[in-house]
């Protein structure tokens, strides 16, 4: 079975690490979007930007594996540059491993990485060791002070990135693999590091826009890691075609050993929604805790928003970056959204150490300053959960059931509180109700958003049942649950025939039969059987009907293509 393992984080997360015991194996220096690494904190901050009208941010939209990655998106002729870096101990001797996956969607425009040492990212020893820069489409890399063309850039292309770099020899190989063409697309060896000197130190990494403040570059970074390898590593030529599935070792708590790298891929694609749902389902598993931020938008503001008001954008840096133990007050700030981002964090902090009382006061407050910001909603929930209020998690929950509808934390909330209802006898009992108690304009907009995917599902129920609509709405929402319950628990078997049961259930139902094949074949994908799981979402695509909510079927089927 492939490993579902993308640690979901909050935001951008910079893991330092010391260089002792080099010998003894493999140590990852500093990473972001790392499978194994711990869920990062409000604390590992949120949001990096240098004094700029660009922004650096965790987005959904495009990423290669997992939840989200970085989106970087320049800003010209405003006086700096927007930077993703990461600073580690000067490494002296070795061989370093530099891995990535970039997006771009206007590689037209110029954009910078870079490794460097403690001269910091200049031509000089111990400066720059690795340097790539695109300029007009084309990725160039500066070996030996001279820039040489590698290839043509495309347009929303995830590209992976392998550099290994000989620290003492002052050289490196290159390897670029095409993640659309399955294929790599270039390999270079013994390069001469950009400086050309031989025991040139590496201590930093760097993805910026470009120097001359004139790029106006939008693109998204993922599974970043600087790793200290145990020894050389020869980076050969890969074909999908002819591998098999191997689990992801960016960022593994165990050694990336050069065989693994050789004979597997660096970074193995996740399976999108449902590889997130496995990570929340453990985060929420240990204990009651804040689910993580994924962008700005989760406490309602959006990026613009950011750009235009420099006094709103220095108070959510703050809010979002100061260390967990030196929060300041909300009165501290003057913008609301700031206030609420502080309070969020309050009630998070909270809520770990099981102060649910004070957790509700502190997210109350936020929500009544930043009234859209899912997050502190569906923190509320967690609370509730924790203090055995269903209702209010109900309630709460109703909230979020059309912004988050294609998010996987939603449906981990629901797992997580139909777990406490044991069978479906059980949820049955505990459920019954709920479309009385929602009303019609929200189950409306529950049974839209949630389980059968579009906005004429609430018109088809009331066509199919008539006056028994409220009954048969129950009936969908205690199946979901109970669904999302066994999912939680990790009972796979269960989740697939209790799908299959439901198909059978509502084989009049159109909408909600393609829903139910859908979660059959989440379930098969659970289990490891992902050919049959792909052929169960190519049974329910084609049954998909017109003007039906379809994406996420075909996104489904699109990993499944990344892993045949």
């Amino acid at each position: 079975m492939i490993k579902y393992a993308q640690a979901i984080a909050i935001a951008f997360t910079l893991l330092f690490f010391s260089n002792a015991d080099l010998a003894v194996a493999d140590k990852t220096l500093v990473s972001y979007g790392s499978e194994d690494s711990e869920f990062a904190r409000p604390a590992d901050g949120l949001y990096i930007f240098e004094n700029a009208r660009g922004f650096v941010e965790p987005s959904d939209e495009y990423k290669f594996s997992g939840y989200r990655s970085l989106e970087l998106q320049e800003a010209p002729r405003d006086g700096t540059f927007v930077e993703l870096q990461g600073v580690v101990p000067p490494v002296e001797t070795g061989y370093i491993l530099f891995h990535f996956a970039i997006f771009v969607l206007n590689p037209e425009e110029e954009l910078n990485i870079a490794l460097a040492g403690p001269a910091h990212f200049t031509m000089q020893p111990n400066g720059i060791a690795l340097w790539l820069q695109s300029r007009n489409g084309v990725l160039y890399h500066h070996a030996d002070a001279i820039p040489k063309r590698l290839l043509s850039l495309e347009a929303r292309t995830w590209y992976l990135v392998d550099v290994v770099l000989n620290v003492e020899a002052g050289t490196y190989d290159l390897r670029i693999v095409d993640a659309r063409l399955k294929r790599s697309v270039l390999l270079l060896k013994d390069q001469k590091n950009a400086v050309n000197r031989p025991k040139s130190q590496i201590s930093k990494l760097s993805f910026i826009g470009d120097l001359e403040d004139r790029s106006n570059v939008h693109y998204f970074v993922d599974d970043v890691e600087l790793r200290q390898l145990s020894g050389k590593l020869s980076l050969v030529t890969l074909d999908y075609a002819t591998l098999t599935g191997t689990r992801s070792q960016t960022g593994s708590s165990q050694t990336v050993t050069a065989e693994t790298l050789i004979r597997g891929r660096p970074t193995t694609p996740a399976l999108g929604e449902l590889d997130a749902q496995l990570e929340l389902q453990r985060l929420e598993q240990a204990r009651p805790q804040c689910l993580p931020a994924t962008s700005m938008r989760d406490f309602g503001i959006e990026p613009s928003s950011l750009i235009e008001d420099s006094t709103l954008r220095a108070e959510v840096k703050r809010a979002l970056t100061t260390d967990e133990l030196d929060l300041p007050t909300p009165e501290s700030f003057v913008s609301d959204r700031a206030r609420a981002i502080v309070l969020w964090r309050r009630g998070c902090r909270a809520l770990a150490a099981g102060n649910f009382d004070e957790s509700n006061r502190e997210l109350d407050s936020g929500i009544l300053l930043s009234p859209h910001a899912e997050i502190i909603r569906a923190a509320k929930i967690v609370v509730a959960h924790a203090r055995g209020s269903r209702a209010t998690a109900e309630s709460e929950l109703s909230n979020l059931y059309e912004p988050w509808a294609n998010d996987a934390r939603l449906p981990v909330l629901i797992g997580m509180l139909a777990t406490a209802v044991g069978n479906h006898e059980d949820a049955f009992q505990a459920l019954n109700g709920v479309a009385e108690r929602l009303g019609k304009e929200r189950s409306t907009k529950m049974i839209a958003a949630l389980l059968v995917g579009d906005a004429s599902g609430f018109d088809s129920l009331q066509e199919l049942f008539g006056e028994d609509w409220k009954i048969e709405l129950d009936q969908l929402y205690i199946a979901n649950n109970y669904y999302l319950s066994l999912v939680f628990t990790k009972r796979f078997d269960e989740a697939v025939r209790y799908s299959q049961r439901m198909q059978t259930r509502y084989r009049a139902f159109a909408k909600a039969r393609v829903y139910w094949i859908e979660r059959e074949a989440d379930g098969l994908v659970y289990l490891g059987s992902l050919e049959r799981a792909s052929a169960r979402y190519n049974d329910a695509l084609r049954e998909c009907q017109e003007g039906q909510e379809c994406s996420g079927l075909r996104k489904k089927l699109t990993v499944m293509e990344q892993h045949k």
